[in-house]
């Protein structure tokens, strides 16, 4: 979904996901919509759900602020990732921020 009025500073952007598959060898990949000059694209496997939110206020001259929040939860997994990256649990959630200045 994607909210962006005419006259009103603050628009978004949002997606809830549902996947469901054999495992991380038929997993399938989404883009995401994200912060300025950045991209995602996540992989999605096993059963679980995914979603995000990106907000963008441009109320103040030549200053945007945009912030993001992402968030999977795997139904079937109680840990994800290797080494330094391996995380316990089901859920994995992303937070980002940017501001932008214009001179």
């Amino acid at each position: 979904m994607l909210y962006k009025p005419r006259r009103f500073p603050l628009s978004f952007t949002t997606r809830f996901s549902l996947f469901d598959t054999d495992g991380f060898q038929s997993r399938f990949y989404s883009f995401e919509n994200n912060l300025l000059y950045t991209f995602s694209i996540p992989a999605y496997y096993n059963r679980g759900t995914r979603f995000y939110l990106n907000l963008r206020y441009k109320g103040i001259r030549n200053l945007t602020l945009e912030g993001r929040i992402a968030q999977t939860f795997w139904k079937n997994q109680g840990t994800f990732g290797t080494g330094n990256e391996q995380i316990q649990g089901q859920t994995r959630t992303q937070v980002s921020a940017q501001i932008k200045y214009k001179f």
